[in-house]
């Protein structure tokens, strides 16, 4: 009998140590699936929260190195000049142009990790975007000129290309039968002014006179969809916004607005004056002298309806002709115009559908 009771003991020990070691593999494998998911951090779907790019307002001089390096989203990271010049390696290491190169005074990196987020940085070159005015504008006959020059690195250095007047420092002797004067401008650092200044003499005593600096204004139509597109012959690009046509989500392609410089004739018109009218969705046309050269749909706060118009003051004499005129590109988020220069009106950013910011019009 009591050889019965132990064997007995003995079985229920070993069933009972069965079902531990069955439900303790069950367990493990539950635990072993969810320590799976819930540890996966590569999800589809999600962003990098708190991605970011540094170092952030750096600047760097022209051919010079900086290392750029990401924090936060999910390795490896591709990296690629979005806009400006310079190029960046594989590793980050953006290197800023050339001296002789250079054409804009910013450029901007992306950063894009394994899920697809982006992080981006600005970059300022320094001496970069020398551009000049002169005055009296417009000159007479046989007066003194004097040059002002703004950006780059001093001291500069002017050559007289055409013409038959004298330079002196920054002063410009016009001769005395009219003609257009044109002067190359080159910091201590290589950069050179493109393009050059075009000085025009008029016939002076009150004669009839020319204007030099911004003849025309062209935006391209909205509701194209087209991405990036050309400006015409002769004109130069003064930056892009996103075709807005179809509303917030289904937007794609650019409108590109561009101008054209150059001498007038005399009695020719000139654009003195440029704004943007405002982003409050009254559809408000240009103000009475003023042409209209561009509109887009007004998608400011979020909501797309009415629109937004460019207006141009063309003039024939007497106002200072604009000189330059941009936009900087999609994505910056509210970068400022340069400090020497005049905001006339702003649209919402909306880069890939994403409306953050703004994006400001400038003139000088």
């Amino acid at each position: 009998m009591e050889q019965m009771a132990k064997w007995v003991a003995a079985q229920k020990i070993l069933s009972l140590t069965v079902v531990i070691g069955f439900f303790a593999v069950m367990f493990g494998q539950a635990c072993s699936d969810l320590g799976s998911a819930q540890f996966n951090n590569r999800v589809d779907g999600y962003s990098s929260i708190g991605f970011a790019l540094n170092p952030q307002g750096q600047s760097v001089a022209p051919n010079a190195n900086l290392q750029l390096t990401p924090s936060g989203g999910e390795p490896p990271y591709s990296y690629v000049v979005s806009s400006g010049g310079g190029t960046v390696s594989a590793s980050g290491l953006y290197t800023a142009p050339q001296a002789a190169s250079l054409t804009s005074s910013t450029t901007m990196v992306t950063c894009t990790d394994d899920l697809g987020s982006q992080a981006s940085v600005q970059i300022s070159i320094a001496g970069a975007g020398v551009t000049a005015t002169y005055a009296p504008n417009p000159a007479g006959v046989g007066t003194a000129v004097v040059i002002t020059i703004i950006g780059g690195t001093p001291p500069y250095r002017l050559q007289l290309l055409s013409g038959a007047g004298t330079i002196n420092q920054y002063t410009y002797s016009a001769p005395v039968t009219p003609e257009t004067a044109e002067i190359s401008i080159m910091d201590s650092t290589g950069i050179q002014m493109s393009p050059p200044l075009r000085i025009a003499i008029g016939s002076g005593g009150g004669g009839a006179t020319t204007y030099t600096g911004i003849l025309r204004i062209w935006a391209s139509t909205p509701y194209q969809r087209i991405v990036n597109p050309t400006c015409p012959a002769g004109y130069t690009r003064a930056g892009a916004i996103t075709d807005m046509g179809g509303g917030i989500g289904i937007m794609q392609g650019d409108q590109v607005f561009c101008f054209q410089s150059g001498t007038t004739t005399p009695g020719g018109t000139y654009v003195s004056s440029l704004y943007v009218t405002p982003g409050n969705h009254s559809n408000a046309g240009c103000a009475p002298g003023y042409t209209t050269v561009g509109g887009w749909p007004d998608c400011n706060g979020g909501l797309c309806w009415a629109n937004q118009f460019l207006c141009a003051k063309l003039s024939t004499s007497g106002a200072t002709p604009l000189q330059n005129f941009y936009i900087p590109e999609q994505a910056y988020r509210s970068q400022a115009c340069n400090s020497s220069d005049t905001n006339v009106g702003f649209t919402v950013d909306c880069y890939w559908n994403s409306c953050s910011g703004v994006q400001n019009f400038c003139v000088h």
